[in-house]
């Protein structure tokens, strides 16, 4: 299943940053450049994201998940939020 892009505004280079360290840490995926996709180890769940650093701009999108998206969104969300 397929959720729903989600973005996020005014994200400077130190989030993004610490979005992609975090993202190894707490969500088992290496996130790695401005752009491209990652699956976890079981390979059931894979997110794509795009970050656009002229225009402070989070793209993100579980475009393959096995939970409900607005879990996913909820998640997501938390976790772009840890990032100061």
């Amino acid at each position: 299943m397929s959720c729903p892009q989600i973005q996020f505004q005014n994200v400077s280079r130190a989030q993004f940053t610490c979005l992609q360290q975090a993202a190894g840490q707490q969500l088992n995926l290496v996130i790695s450049g401005d752009n491209g996709s990652a699956s976890d180890a079981s390979g059931n769940n894979t997110i794509t994201w795009n970050y656009d650093e002229a225009g402070s701009v989070l793209t993100l999108q579980a475009v393959k998940t096995t939970y409900l998206c607005f879990l996913v969104e909820q998640k997501l969300k938390s976790f772009v939020g840890s990032c100061p």
